[in-house]
């Protein structure tokens, strides 16, 4: 991933600020992210677990989501004087 971060300094910009505005301009970019991540070696196993592991969390919170999303749904269908049916299993 090549990202070129470009911050421009005033003439009176302090040499604290314009690092500051790098180093965040560099977080945004995901650079940091990047080069800890190549830090050390992962074995490939690991990062198949790994990425399965983030599949398997993002799977859990989209359906966490959905479901809040129905219910606010359901919520506001009830406030408008909507039918809402209650299913008890």
């Amino acid at each position: 991933m090549a990202v070129n971060v470009c911050v421009t300094a005033g003439p009176k910009d302090p040499f604290e600020k314009t690092f500051r505005r790098f180093r965040n301009a560099c977080e945004r970019a995901g650079i940091v992210k990047e080069c800890r991540k190549h830090e050390f070696f992962e074995k490939p196993s690991t990062k198949k677990n790994r990425r399965n592991q983030e599949l398997k969390r993002a799977k859990i919170n989209a359906k966490r989501r959905d479901e809040h999303q129905n219910m606010l749904n359901k919520r506001a269908a009830g406030m408008k004087g909507g039918v809402v049916v209650n299913v008890s299993e």
